[in-house]
């Protein structure tokens, strides 16, 4: 079988890193992958062929048993060659809550223009994949001619991997002072970690350590100085592998009003992390009380609670998040479901051609 993967680069963000496990747990003797990607942008190594293209590119589209795109671009060049693919079966992965991503990262009416325009993309594949039920049922009725299938995200780590000198020695400074609460995350409103910030102001004893970088960033520091905790806030910056982080960490902080699938939870299950996070319906449909500590985004005490009841209950927390992570959230259980995917609709695609 042959498969093409669409992707608007090879840097390091959550799509691309959910592309390369699939293709690196699907054995190469069962399917034979062909990446293409727009933008000059190459921070992850692919083990198969890789292609760059512009979206006026032609690839030979039937040649390929399945055509897997993720993301807006991607999505967009299958919407505008949809016609020259004769035989290959397309499907695309939707690795966001749309709306909610965009209004975050730009404003609602754009989310609401670009979602709309999204969901017309979506019309011309034969598969879309979500990552959860939450997403599929709010979805659904704009796709109601499509075909939607729940494929959860899987996440594999090198829970050995070091971390720069420097950086080793500020964390261990860090952590022989204080309890450490730490995230990894593309600074955005819609992350919550200024929730974080704001919860040291009550916890003398803890510091806040930030994995990451964007556009909130600034506004990070600058609530740190105004609420007088910047002496406990220490914002290392994006790092490659920034899971590598997370063995300093003593509780990881998701306070997130949306998210597509977290996979820096899975990163932080993998670590034995005691983690907390918001009580929003992904992390409800995921998780258990007994997998992680849920708190409410509207109330700064039952943030409080849940990190020092997080901290108190490690041992608990991380070994029970990571039996379910490896039995429900493994990378082998994504890659096989795309097998099974691909290989069923590539079956209809031969039926088609005979």
């Amino acid at each position: 079988m042959k498969v093409a993967i669409i992707l608007p680069s090879l840097v390091n963000k959550g799509p691309v890193l959910v592309a390369k496990d699939i293709i690196c747990h699907i054995s190469p003797t069962l399917v034979e992958f062909t990446v293409f990607y727009f933008d000059d942008k190459v921070e992850i190594d692919f083990p198969c062929k890789c292609e760059r293209i512009s979206v006026t590119s032609k690839i030979d589209f039937n040649s390929f048993d399945i055509i897997h795109s993720h993301m807006l671009r991607p999505d967009f060049y299958i919407w505008l060659n949809k016609k020259h693919i004769v035989s290959a079966k397309c499907i695309s992965t939707n690795h966001q809550d749309i709306v909610e991503n965009m209004k975050y990262s730009h404003n609602l009416f754009v989310a609401k223009i670009v979602s709309f325009l999204w969901l017309k993309l979506f019309r011309k594949f034969d598969v879309i994949v979500m990552l959860t039920r939450e997403m599929k049922t709010k979805y659904l009725p704009n796709l109601q001619k499509n075909r939607v299938e729940v494929i959860y995200n899987g996440r594999k780590v090198e829970t050995h991997a070091d971390i720069p000198i420097e950086d080793s020695v500020i964390l261990k400074n860090i952590k022989a002072s204080f309890k450490v609460i730490g995230c990894t995350a593309v600074l955005t409103r819609r992350k919550g970690v200024h929730l974080l910030v704001e919860a040291l102001k009550t916890m003398p004893d803890y510091a806040l350590v930030v994995v990451g970088d964007g556009i909130e960033l600034n506004n990070l520091i600058t609530l740190s100085k105004k609420l007088g905790v910047s002496e406990r806030c220490f914002f290392i910056g994006a790092r490659p592998l920034a899971y590598r982080y997370l063995s300093y960490f003593d509780v990881m902080g998701m306070c997130s009003t949306s998210e597509g699938f977290p996979l820096s939870l899975l990163e932080a299950g993998l670590y034995n992390k005691s983690v907390v996070v918001s009580d929003i319906p992904i992390f409800r449909e995921l998780f258990s009380d007994e997998e992680v500590v849920f708190f409410d985004l509207k109330n700064m005490i039952s943030l409080t609670k849940a990190i020092k009841k997080a901290f108190r209950q490690q041992e608990m927390y991380g070994n029970n998040l990571n039996r379910t992570i490896h039995d429900k959230y493994s990378v082998d259980n994504m890659a096989r479901c795309y097998y099974e995917l691909y290989n069923e609709i590539s079956k209809e695609r031969n039926y088609v051609q005979k």
